[in-house]
């Protein structure tokens, strides 16, 4: 037998060993959507499938330099929501670190920019919500299960000054 016939029992968990080049490669193409979605105003990035995405601007907890990531997000009942699901990790995303220590963000969708302040939502909220995006995105659940944690819903509301 040959190393490379070795196979994991089945129950054991699959491990995404951290290297360099993925890392490298997440980053290239974070990087891409970005320029991308900006330089088209979201007609190249807003959408993927079934899936819409914003870019979420927010002050780093530690840098307090502002930070760009691109999120899927879901609109249910008026409510702007993200998923901090960080595809099942056991950590939370550095997003949403980043909202827990300054709430106010910038969101861009397609080419509208407005100004938020993120909140939890409430457990009615929350159960609209999850139920919702596991119809558009069944995966949410598998990363639930793998993340061991309940996943945060973050609400995104206008400020004052943006709405309307």
């Amino acid at each position: 037998m040959t190393m490379g016939s070795i196979q994991p029992p089945p129950d054991a968990p699959l491990r995404w060993r951290r290297v360099w080049w993925r890392r490298a490669l997440q980053r290239a193409l974070t990087l891409s959507h970005i320029a991308c979605y900006r330089a088209t105003g979201g007609v190249i990035g807003h959408r993927a499938g079934s899936l819409f995405h914003l870019l979420l601007t927010t002050t780093g907890r530690r840098s307090g330099k502002p930070r760009t990531t691109p999120l899927t997000y879901i609109q249910v009942d008026g409510v702007l929501a993200l998923i901090a699901s960080n595809f099942g990790s056991r950590t939370y995303p550095q997003w949403y670190l980043n909202l827990a220590a300054h709430p106010e963000a910038t969101v861009q969708i397609k080419r509208r920019r407005w100004r938020v302040r993120a909140r939890p939502t409430t457990t009615e909220e929350r159960e609209r919500i999850w139920s919702a995006a596991l119809k558009v995105w069944p995966a949410w659940a598998g990363y639930a299960a793998r993340a061991q944690r309940e996943i945060p819903i973050v609400a995104l509301e206008p400020l004052a000054s943006d709405a309307g």
